[in-house]
């Protein structure tokens, strides 16, 4: 398990008002994880394939990894029957220009039921120009 995975483990653990801070964390865990790992499939594997703008949510994230190296981190604000709030911090080195980074935090909403995510929001924030806000 890498820094980043133990690092987000913590914080789940100890944020107030996740119910169950361990299904959260096994739902959103390994999106942190593959979005380190350029692992684009990895990242999709939770998302229910009806859910609306999921190709856009594709295009985003292959894009975004294909431009950078990733690092990810996740921590759950709030956790309450099926919605989850985010505080979600992505550092992006992009590939092509040695030292050029971007920082992004936002809070991300998701609605999850039965293990599979729903929905998420905004898109905007996973794609891979500067214009996500």
């Amino acid at each position: 398990m890498t820094r980043r995975c133990l690092l987000l483990s913590c914080l789940v653990a100890s944020t107030p008002g996740a119910e169950d801070g361990s299904g959260v964390l096994e739902i959103f865990e390994p999106l942190a994880s593959a979005l380190s790992t350029g692992d684009v499939e990895g990242f999709l594997k939770p998302f229910d394939r009806r859910m609306p703008n999921l190709a856009l949510l594709r295009d985003n994230v292959s894009a975004l990894m294909a431009r950078f190296e990733i690092t990810s981190s996740i921590e759950v604000s709030r956790a309450d029957s099926a919605k989850v709030e985010l505080d979600w911090y992505l550092e992006l080195r992009s590939k092509e220009a040695a030292g050029v980074s971007e920082r992004r935090r936002q809070t991300i909403t998701a609605t999850v039921e039965k293990n599979r995510i729903r929905s998420i929001a905004p898109l905007e924030f996973f794609a891979p120009t500067a214009n996500w806000k």
